[in-house]
Formats: structure tokens, C-alpha cells, sequence
């Protein structure tokens, strides 16, 4: 009787393993279809949305201001030039807010839309707190 109990056991933590490995293995499946899809409806938007030439030029130039922020946060640029720093940031919000304008006019989004003003970079802020503590 106790072997055939512990047989019993055996299959059942073999069905349970098989089950839950093949669960999992279809739920990856599906998780990958799904981000295959999504890049391609992606792919389709961008390439259906964004034909005009001022966006297309618009994301060009965020691209590259966004970089020089890169820079700065890796240290390939000196982190200590603070007029650097706020010029590359003030040019970052003229280009994203460039960007977006362009796209809405392109998709034909209607509506305003409020432009994004600069941050006080976090060291500075750091130093007007202690001063003012």
C-alpha cells in the first residue's frame, strides 16, 4: 500500500511539474507575440506619423540634445561647467517641446500644449537648501 501511495505521489508531482512548465512556457510564448506585435504597430506608427520633414527634423535634434545630456551624466562632458550644463538642458526643453508641436501638427492632435520649463539641476538645489537652513 505505501508503494503504491508514493507512486501515486510521484505522478502527481509529475503532472504538477509538467503542467506548471508548460504554463509558463506558453505564457512566455505569449508575452513574446505580444511584444512582437506591439514593436510592430510601433514600427507602423512611426512609420505612418511621422513623414513630415519638420518632425522628422525636430526628433533629429532632440536626439542630439538628449545626447549632450548623456554626456554630461557620464562625465564625457565636465559636470562642473554649470552655464554648459543649463545651456544643454535649456536646448533638451526647446527640442522636446519643438518635437512635440511638430508631431501633434502632424498627427493633428488639437489643442495647445504647455511647454516644459527648466529644472534646477538637484546640486544646486541641494546648496540654496543648506544656505537657506
Amino acid at each position: 500500500m505505501t508503494n503504491q501511495i508514493l507512486t501515486l505521489v510521484a505522478v502527481l508531482i509529475g503532472a504538477l511539474a509538467s503542467f506548471l512548465s508548460t504554463s509558463w512556457l506558453n505564457r512566455s510564448e505569449q508575452r513574446n507575440d505580444l511584444d512582437r506585435s506591439w514593436r510592430f504597430t510601433r514600427l507602423e506608427s512611426y512609420r505612418n506619423y511621422l513623414r513630415d520633414a519638420k518632425t522628422l527634423e525636430a526628433a533629429h535634434i532632440l536626439n542630439r540634445d538628449l545626447w549632450r545630456l548623456d554626456w554630461f551624466a557620464r562625465g564625457q562632458l565636465d559636470d562642473n561647467d554649470r552655464p554648459g550644463w543649463q545651456d544643454a538642458m535649456r536646448r533638451y526643453m526647446v527640442a522636446i517641446d519643438t518635437f512635440n508641436e511638430a508631431a501633434r501638427r502632424d498627427m493633428g492632435v488639437p489643442g495647445t500644449y504647455s511647454r516644459r520649463e527648466p529644472e534646477i539641476p538637484p546640486n544646486v538645489l541641494y546648496e540654496q537648501e543648506r544656505r537657506n537652513s
